[in-house]
């Protein structure tokens, strides 16, 4: 049941991301991690797109998570350097979701997947160990400059 649980809540967060950059119709979106393909089929059933693997393509599909999305902000923060602009045929399908919990989606669902770490990565899971809500409250900020940014 717990399973259950958290692999709804894992699908619902996909979504989310979606919402953000919509998949239109018959739309050629391009995909290139099993991991990528499996998790879109989950989130967008129904919608009538067409995976490629290579080639041409409307939108892309990348595996950056949640922790990518903190590493950035800090990266520009402690490198004194500007946000890039959001890219609209870039679809963040792991936006909301952490290396931790991916890595235990494709183990539950046999899938092998390996998420480089590095020392950024590293200092967030420490900071989340003692604060919980670290990782969110770093992609709130993000997206919140990334608004005035695009303004």
């Amino acid at each position: 049941m717990v399973e259950k649980r958290s692999a709804e809540s894992f699908e619902r967060k996909l979504r989310k991301a979606i919402k953000l950059n919509p998949i239109k119709k018959d739309e050629l979106v391009l995909v290139e991690d099993k991991i990528v393909e499996f998790c879109l089929k989950k989130a967008v059933k129904g919608l009538p797109h067409k995976v490629v693997k290579s080639g041409k393509h409307d939108k892309k599909v990348v595996l950056w998570t949640l922790d990518d999305e903190d590493k950035e902000l800090l990266r520009c923060v402690l490198n004194n350097k500007k946000l890039k602009k959001e890219n609209s045929k870039i679809i963040k399908l792991f936006k909301f979701v952490s290396d931790e919990e991916l890595l235990q989606y494709a183990k539950a669902n046999k899938i092998s997947l390996k998420i480089k770490k590095d020392e950024i990565k590293d200092l967030v899971a420490k900071l989340s160990e003692k604060y919980p809500q670290t990782r969110y409250s770093l992609l709130k900020s993000y997206d919140a400059i990334k608004k005035l940014i695009d303004q």
